[in-house]
């Protein structure tokens, strides 16, 4: 059972997966929830997801930062997305996702390939104008490999809810 915060999270990534799935052509893939080591993990096609374990959005981020739609986000709307990079990962690699550059992180979690491409769809799906303005050459090989956000608002919209400090690190990155 998830609290409230946790599940509204966890439904809004739901509806732009199922959003995004539909405008690019992709099988939805399964996913579960239930309790679990992680906040989340990706094995053979079907994505869970452990709320127990997610965040729920910092609203005055100190030593905890995790937003929706912000780079670093362990809310299960940022799981959610990031596990359906792994699921594009493995069922629908493009070339193009091996290519995306080590030297412009998303977050401080891409240890490897998987991973960067993970945290680069969790931004392409859940704020892509952020990936754009963060990650252009990512944003941009994304586009290439022939896929759609189905978000089309400034990054700062997608933000609005969220406290000063996060759009003043990503201003300053900018």
């Amino acid at each position: 059972m998830m609290n409230k915060e946790k599940q509204i999270c966890f439904d809004m990534a739901h509806e732009v997966l199922e959003r995004f799935c539909k405008l690019n052509k992709i099988t939805m893939p399964k996913i579960k929830v239930k309790d679990g080591p992680h906040c989340g993990e990706y094995y053979r096609k079907t994505i869970f997801v452990y709320p127990k374990n997610c965040r729920v959005p910092t609203l005055n981020p100190g030593y905890s930062w995790s937003y929706p739609g912000y780079k670093a986000d362990k809310t299960p709307y940022g799981v959610l997305l990031h596990e359906f990079g792994h699921y594009m990962w493995d069922c629908y690699f493009a070339p193009e996702f091996r290519k995306l550059p080590k030297n412009e992180p998303v977050s401080s979690y891409e240890p490897n390939a998987d991973e960067r491409c993970a945290e680069t769809f969790k931004l392409f799906l859940g704020n892509p104008d952020l990936l754009k303005v963060l990650c252009p050459n990512r944003y941009k090989l994304m586009l290439a490999s022939g896929l759609k956000p189905v978000i089309n608002l400034s990054w700062e919209a997608v933000l609005e809810g969220a406290h000063p400090k996060y759009i003043a690190v990503i201003r300053k990155k900018i």
